[in-house]
């Protein structure tokens, strides 16, 4: 940005970060990240992330959450 180096955050790190809140805000920002982003999004990567998190907060909710995004028409 002007001739500088600017970090920007993943749309994966962006729902990582967003996923283990309750706001309803983060939760319409996954699925919008999700919605924008589409195949392109590196689910190798985040899949099993997401459930890792899941696990060691003990919310498996995060996961059918987190999968119901990509089925909305």
């Amino acid at each position: 940005m002007h001739g500088e180096k600017v970090r920007i955050c993943t749309p994966e790190d962006l729902i990582i970060h967003k996923i283990v809140s309750d706001r309803i805000r983060d939760r319409e920002d996954i699925r919008g990240v999700i919605h924008s982003v589409g195949s392109r999004l590196d689910r190798n990567y985040l899949d099993p992330i997401i459930k890792n998190l899941a696990k060691i907060l003990a919310r498996p909710e995060l996961i059918k959450f987190y999968r119901s995004c990509f089925h909305q028409g």
